[in-house]
């Protein structure tokens, strides 16, 4: 390329008195063997144009000059050599190139891991790194270390490796992945019209031999389709219990409904939809583990869904508000009971999707599916990867 022959000073046309001096210094700056200046010069007469297109235009810069691998270094001759003119510009530069060309910002970004890993001890939102799957492990893992402690012990149990997953679409969506990847495993479906917390602790009551909650709600017929249940929780090393909403529909009386048709009794005007407290999340989770405890030595490990609530009784804006109210009471009740019980853990499905998926540039949820609500697969993917290798669980093939 010759000397100076790439400079345009502003993209609107205008002309702009200072564009010689700029590509003069530029070619003085080559001349002296000074590439990374000539590169800065470059850049500073372009952005005072304020281009949208500033990061694009600055590896094209140091392509042109042979330095696209040390666009790191690039970044830091600017902090340390033009900072009044640069200020906060090389952060503002890996931000604009990811945000109009995602897939290279990886290739450019050499030090991506080293961010990543910085970013367990900072105390700043990674603003500037690419969420793909690599990312999303290192921030399972770390807010799983978080959450339960950095000692916790996560391995299988007795050297087994298998799996029960119980719970609505998202619990299904991780079992599936699991099974995908080779993990032997049984999942429990929970239609969503009775996916609460209260529900699932209902099951885990009725296999562990309750019949009568004093209403009558734990017989044999309702809950015919989960008398397999105890024995899929005998044989399995990790129990991945996912509670989906606290909704749940109260009677005059104000206890809850567990039978199988509530929308019936709500049109009836005999049920009133209800958002269960973090306090009966908690109860509910507690006694979750120690109906589980009656059957099983197994690993639990509870995690709040992604999924949003689809109805309350509500407007669509009050919906979305007692979705709020619904997850933040699950996960509140959840975390109390896994700081209180041994042994119990909490994986961040739930913190992954919602806050890190939120600012995303790629979306975590629709995609594959065919509306907004459901995580995209390869996100659900790289989430179940991650909890493969933090809980000791291999493939069928990589267990022999």
């Amino acid at each position: 390329m010759e000397k100076g022959t790439f400079l345009r000073i502003r993209t609107d046309g205008a002309p702009d008195t200072k564009g010689r001096q700029f590509r003069d210094h530029y070619n003085q700056a080559l001349d002296a063997g000074d590439a990374f200046r000539a590169a800065a010069i470059a850049q500073e007469a372009y952005y005072r144009d304020r281009s949208p297109d500033l990061a694009i235009f600055t590896l094209v810069c140091l392509d042109n000059l042979g330095l696209r691998s040390q666009f790191n270094e690039f970044c830091k001759y600017l902090a340390s050599h033009n900072p009044s003119v640069i200020g906060r510009l090389p952060e503002r530069l890996q931000q604009e190139f990811y945000r109009a060309h995602p897939k290279r910002f990886v290739e450019v970004n050499s030090s991506l891991t080293d961010r990543v890993e910085d970013s367990k001890t900072s105390n700043r939102w990674p603003v500037d790194i690419a969420i793909d799957g690599a990312l999303i492990d290192q921030f399972c893992t770390g807010m799983f270390q978080e959450i339960n402690g950095t000692n916790s012990v996560a391995g299988a149990a007795d050297g087994q490796n298998r799996f029960l997953s119980i719970g609505s679409c998202f619990a299904v969506n991780i079992g599936r992945s699991l099974e995908n990847k080779g993990v032997l495993g049984f999942t429990v479906n929970i239609e969503e019209r009775l996916n609460n917390s209260a529900y699932i602790e209902s099951i885990f009551r009725y296999c562990a031999g309750e019949r009568s909650d004093g209403q009558g709600n734990l017989d044999d017929d309702a809950y015919a389709s989960f008398q397999t249940v105890p024995e899929n929780l005998r044989e399995s090393s990790h129990i991945i219990v996912t509670l989906g909403v606290s909704l749940v529909f109260r009677d005059p009386d104000g206890q809850i409904y567990l039978g199988d048709n509530p929308f019936s009794g709500y049109r009836k005007g005999h049920l009133k939809p209800d958002i269960l407290s973090a306090d009966e999340n908690h109860r509910i989770a507690l006694s979750i583990v120690e109906n589980i405890r009656k059957m099983s030595d197994a690993r639990i490990v509870f995690s709040v869904s992604p999924v949003p609530l689809t109805w309350s009784g509500s407007s669509q804006p009050k919906v979305i508000l007692d979705d709020i109210d619904s997850k933040m009471n699950l996960r509140s009740g959840v975390l109390r009971a896994v700081s209180e019980v041994p042994d119990v853990l909490y994986w961040p499905s739930f913190e992954v999707v919602k806050w890190l998926g939120a600012h995303s540039r790629q979306p975590f949820f629709h995609g594959d599916h065919i509306d907004s609500r459901h995580v995209q697969d390869h996100v659900v993917d790289a989430i179940t990867a991650s909890f493969m290798r933090v809980f000791g669980l291999s493939g069928a093939s990589e267990a022999g």
